[in-house]
């Protein structure tokens, strides 16, 4: 970036002309790095870290966003930019620009001009570990040196970005890194803030150009206002900067600004009348109205004493000092208002300030940069691009809307709404929620998910499958199922009849063989009856039955009170070869039967229970 400076004499009617000539517009690069960004002197670059998590790609694209990539070419001086008294930073891992992922193995910086060598590997990398890892992040551990390490790219890490100073334009936006040359704005330095040949006072926002053709006061103001200016005003030192810095011809030189007492004697004033003028640099003696005849101010840069005013005879010849205050029309702004503001600039009227441009009341949603000129990128949208479009929305970017977050591509399947928030409702799935749940899944509500489409709760039976849409064939499960109960039922009935034949031979083969039948219980009363005694009873019992019945039997033999269930007393008798003997078991009973209080009372004897034993 080279200053020319002409200072050129074509005759009396002819301006000198200053001319402060920008061969391109972005800055110097003599210009630093910009605030929080780190110097590298042995790169001649800008590094900064973001501690916002991100994987490769994206903190690629995110270092791209701010006219920079991802840090290359690490050595031990980026190492102690990134790390020196930072230790909160120690064990935390960083994005580099380092990478294999065009070749496994060959590992190649992002400017694809300089192999690697001497990179600090750890020991054990890069190990490609499953055959994944393609990137490189930097990692310190405590009281450790730094080393480099291959991981899997689509991991969430800190990045450190870096641009070279060397290139004062972004190769990715073409934003001017460092800044503008005087007299340009914006972040491509495209917006001329004055006219060719005119120099921009930021104090003033206004645009001060020196002429160097010699004419009186009146005259001077009079060419001033045929460029749409005046004679420069409120003179300070950033405009006694702009007009003689490294202008050494100009030395010992008056030049005509916008100071005068012509209204009245002693009062100067600018020609604004806006501002009474106060710390003005005046020469020694004056103003002195030498003769009574001074009443216009010029400034002079003395050798001796610097940059100083002198009244003098307005009418005297001298060169002049122009101002151009640039105040457009609404809307526009520029040199001679001709550029428009953006009409993506926030606020009703899309007001944008009318020297810059810059938008005064912010963006548009779906816009950002000074001049809200730049839509939101990386798939955000709102104001500010503050909020991020919804990851369900459709297509390979889930791209959406830059104002209002609509989704651009429609949703994902399973997804509805204009930003795809809400999952499909009403039991239904897939694209567009133009799926309805199938009628045999299972569940009070035949519920399925509302992406594929898959039964929640199973299918109804007789279905099977994710969506329970395969039939199975009913008859024939019927018929094996009817076939199998078909076959219980018949081993059922021929159990029952088998059992029925076996009772039915059991019974009869017990009347025709009664001393030989099974053990059972008579439950009434065989004999009962009033007798002086019991054995008289076993004894006439005994009398009543046959040969075969006296051989085995037990019998159960009771007193009781007359007219009574309640056994007063009970033996049982026990005879297995004669019956007639065993009354001898119940003597007892005939001594103590007789009622001590009424000795007239009847008892009764029962034989209870006659078993026969097999």
């Amino acid at each position: 970036m080279k200053e020319v400076f002409l200072d050129l004499y074509l005759g009396p009617s002819i301006s000198f002309v200053f001319l402060f000539l920008n061969v391109g517009l972005c800055a110097s690069l003599k210009a630093s790095c910009p605030p929080g960004w780190y110097t590298s002197k042995t790169s001649q670059s800008c590094i900064k870290l973001f501690l916002s998590k991100k994987s490769w790609d994206d903190a690629r694209k995110a270092c791209q966003a701010q006219g920079a990539d991802l840090l290359i070419n690490y050595n031990k001086e980026k190492e102690k930019l990134i790390y020196e008294e930072r230790d909160t930073l120690v064990g935390d891992a960083f994005w580099i620009g380092l990478n294999d992922r065009n070749r496994e193995g060959d590992f190649t910086w992002l400017d694809d001009r300089q192999k690697i060598i001497n990179v600090h590997w750890h020991p054990d990398e890069p190990d490609n570990y499953q055959n994944r890892q393609d990137c490189v992040i930097v990692n310190k551990k405590p009281n450790k040196e730094a080393f480099l390490f291959d991981r899997v790219c689509s991991n969430a890490r800190f990045f450190i970005c870096e641009f070279s100073l060397e290139n004062a334009c972004s190769k990715f936006t073409g934003s001017c890194i460092s800044g503008c040359d005087e007299g340009y704005q914006g972040q491509r330095c495209d917006v001329q803030l004055c006219p060719p040949m005119w120099r921009a006072s930021k104090t003033s926002r206004s645009c001060v150009k020196l002429f160097l053709s010699k004419k009186s006061w009146g005259d001077a103001r009079k060419a001033c206002q045929d460029h749409g200016a005046d004679l420069l005003i409120n003179f300070n030192q950033e405009k006694e900067k702009l007009i003689y810095e490294e202008k050494f011809t100009l030395l010992d030189t008056d030049c005509w600004i916008g100071l005068n007492d012509r209204n009245q004697e002693g009062d100067f004033n600018w020609l604004d009348n806006r501002q009474k003028i106060t710390n003005v640099p005046w020469a020694d003696g004056e103003p002195d109205n030498y003769r009574d005849r001074e009443d216009c101010v010029g400034v002079r840069n003395q050798p001796s004493s610097g940059v100083v005013l002198f009244d003098r005879r307005c009418s005297l010849l001298r060169y002049f000092i122009c101002e151009l205050f640039t105040v457009c029309p609404k809307n526009t702004y520029g040199v001679h208002c001709s550029k428009t503001c953006s009409k993506n600039c926030g606020g009703p009227e899309n007001a944008c300030d009318n020297f810059t441009g810059i938008c005064t009341s912010g963006c548009d949603t779906g816009y950002q940069g000074e001049r809200c000129e730049a839509e939101c990128t990386n798939n955000t949208f709102g104001e500010n691009c503050s909020e991020n479009c919804n990851q369900n929305c459709g297509g390979p970017n889930n791209t959406c809307d830059i104002r209002h977050g609509m989704c651009s591509d429609g949703c994902d399947d399973g997804y509805q709404g204009e930003k795809c928030e809400a999952p499909c409702e009403d039991n239904t799935f897939g694209a567009d929620c133009s799926e309805t749940c199938s009628k045999t899944c299972a569940g009070p509500n035949n519920t399925c998910d509302h992406v594929n489409g898959s039964c929640v709760f199973g299918c109804d039976d007789g279905y099977q499958g994710e969506r329970c849409e395969n039939f199975l064939d009913l008859k024939l499960e019927k018929d094996f199922v009817y076939s199998r109960m078909a076959i219980i039922s018949s081993s059922i009935f021929v159990l029952i009849v088998l059992t029925c034949f076996m009772m039915c031979v059991a019974i009869k083969y017990s009347y025709q063989n009664p001393g030989s039948k099974s053990s059972f219980d008579r439950e009434e009363t065989m004999f009962r009856g009033s007798y002086p005694n019991g054995s008289s009873l076993v004894n006439e019992t005994a009398g009543s039955l046959s040969h075969e019945e006296h051989s085995n039997f037990h019998v159960r033999f009771e007193s009781h009170e007359k007219d009574s269930n309640v056994p007063r007393r009970s033996v049982l008798i026990r005879n297995h070869s004669n019956f007639i003997a065993a009354s001898r078991s119940v003597e007892d009973f005939n001594e103590t039967e007789t009622d001590p209080v009424d000795d007239s009372l009847t008892v009764d004897y029962a034989i209870r229970d006659f078993e026969s034993v097999i």
